[in-house]
């Protein structure tokens, strides 16, 4: 009886999946550090720029606006996966 319980309990893993969501994983590492510096960079180009200067300080803090955006997105995709891949809950 108690055997018949574990192996209804024991889970398996989608390793296609989990790779996927590991690959995403390093991305979105690299972009939660970029993001931040390239922030930072474009609020102190907005600082010291003189009013002709501006127009590509306001580029700059607009590509980190849309990077920002773009990490956060990654971040619950990523979660998303990992989680499909380690409860194989992936409905096709």
């Amino acid at each position: 009886m108690l055997e018949l319980q574990l192996n209804t309990i024991k889970m398996s893993i989608n390793k296609n999946l989990l790779s996927k969501g590991l690959k995403q994983a390093t991305v979105l590492l690299a972009l939660l550090i970029a993001t931040p510096i390239i922030i930072t960079i474009a609020f102190k180009a907005l600082q010291k720029s003189s009013s002709e200067d501006q127009l590509s300080a306001y580029l700059l803090l607009g590509l980190a606006s849309l990077l920002t955006v773009t990490t956060m997105v990654l971040a619950f995709k990523t979660i998303r996966t990992l989680l499909d891949a380690l409860f194989n809950s992936k409905s096709n």
